[in-house]
């Protein structure tokens, strides 16, 4: 049986979204003026940090990676399922099942992340 992986897609409009998963993993993307420029962040958000002042400066004290899509002006599902593959590697089969989250809710937010 495949292990289950929930994410949301929290979009600002077509050119800019954010993706996070069940475990704190965060990636976003924008348009950079040419084309969409998608950014993985390697460390996981944690609960104590949703909604602080501080809750980018956070993650960006770790690595993020970028990737351009320079053949795309919106973002799409081939990019969020970039995203996902990238946020969440697994030795074995996983699904990932889309749940709504409302990001400015920081109690929502802190209930999605399970950290185990």
């Amino acid at each position: 049986m495949p292990f289950v992986v929930k994410y949301a897609v929290i979009p600002s409009d077509e050119t800019e979204m954010m993706v996070i998963v069940q475990d704190g993993g965060i990636a976003t993307c924008h348009h950079n003026g040419s084309h969409i420029l998608a950014e993985y962040y390697q460390d996981r958000i944690e609960k104590e940090n949703v909604g602080s002042e501080e809750f980018w400066d956070i993650l960006a004290e770790g690595k993020m990676y970028c990737k351009d899509w320079e053949e795309k002006q919106t973002w799409d599902e081939e990019v969020v399922k970039d995203m996902l593959e990238w946020l969440y590697v697994s030795t074995v089969d996983v699904v990932f099942v889309k749940c709504e989250l409302d990001f400015k809710d920081n109690d929502a937010v802190k209930n999605f992340i399970t950290e185990d």
